[in-house]
């Protein structure tokens, strides 16, 4: 074999690795939005989570889950969703604190005008958007979760 050759192979294995690393992101921004999906539908039907999370695991979830950058209001609606609760009397604050950590820690990034965070990982990869792939979102998770207690409610007092 040639440079040449070991150069044109090089060049392929770094473009594949690259792809590979795209495609891996992509997944994982797949299993945060069903880990979201499942936990909002266990509180629904009371069956109990089969790990116990802590909120920052819980809320590293919901950031990843995120088509977009997030607002802290929203990381809190799919938190709760997940089946979350606080103890404290304020939990957007709770939020606000863990979110401040880990964009300090490097893993979010914030959104220019500060309102929202995203996984820092996903801008590296300039991953593109996945709007064209029907997902739920933390926003759907919680809607749906809302949703359905309604109904069972409804349901309840008939």
């Amino acid at each position: 074999m040639t440079d040449n050759d070991y150069s044109n192979a090089l060049t392929a294995a770094e473009k594949e690795l690259e792809a590979l690393s795209n495609q891996a992101a992509v997944i994982e921004r797949r299993r945060a939005q069903l880990q979201q999906t499942i936990s909002a539908l266990r509180t629904l039907t009371n069956v109990a989570e089969d790990e116990e999370r802590t909120l920052t695991e819980t809320i590293r979830i919901v950031v990843k889950g995120a088509q977009a950058h997030i607002s802290a209001a929203d990381v809190l609606k799919g938190v709760q969703a997940m089946g979350v609760t606080f103890s404290g009397k304020n939990p957007l604050s709770s939020v606000v604190t863990i979110l401040a950590r880990l964009h300090k820690a490097g893993e979010l990034a914030r959104e220019i005008s500060g309102s929202g965070y995203i996984w820092a990982g996903y801008l590296k990869r300039n991953l593109p958007p996945l709007s064209a792939v029907p997902m739920n979102t933390p926003g759907d998770a919680w809607k749906m979760a809302v949703d359905r207690k309604k109904a069972h409610e409804s349901l309840n007092k008939k």
